[in-house]
């Protein structure tokens, strides 16, 4: 999936949980952005897939008051920033803790050191396009290359 929708997902879900319905959401300051009409229906359909089949909640996130705390070797995988963004993505509901986890551990077995916004950016869009596959309720419309036919 590419940053840029997922920045428009950002934007949407924001003003979701504003209160503002999704068919009353703004999205013409989006294309004057230069943001294309292709990328802002993307963000729509990744939205409504996910209210649909519930792979991801729009709902402001559940009251656990936990939050993760980084090892020393894990500080050093990314800037403040970026490790802020992150922790934006799990509070707005984009990804979970385990899709959290995934991406420091992927950041951490690359042997990536001080990863700013733009390089999470990336590895967000990444895990999000590579679980399309269980946004459908596991059913998928393109085959995998592991995948076999019966």
């Amino acid at each position: 999936m590419n940053e840029r929708i997922i920045e428009i997902i950002l934007y949407l879900i924001t003003q979701i949980r504003k209160d503002t319905p999704i068919e009353s959401i703004d999205v013409k300051h989006l294309a004057t952005d230069g943001y294309t009409d292709v990328e802002i229906g993307t963000a729509f359909c990744w939205i409504a897939d996910r209210a649909v089949f519930g792979a991801t909640s729009t709902a402001p996130a559940r009251n656990t008051q936990s939050f993760r705390i980084l090892h020393e070797s894990e500080r050093a995988l990314f800037q403040t920033d970026a490790y802020g963004y992150l922790l934006l993505m799990v509070q707005i509901g984009l990804l979970d803790e385990m899709e959290l986890e995934m991406i420091i551990s992927r950041a951490h077995v690359s042997g990536f050191q001080a990863l700013g916004v733009g390089e999470v950016k990336e590895l967000v869009s990444t895990l999000l396009a590579e679980s399309g596959d269980i946004s459908f309720g596991g059913s998928r419309l393109m085959l995998n290359a592991h995948d076999t036919v019966h």
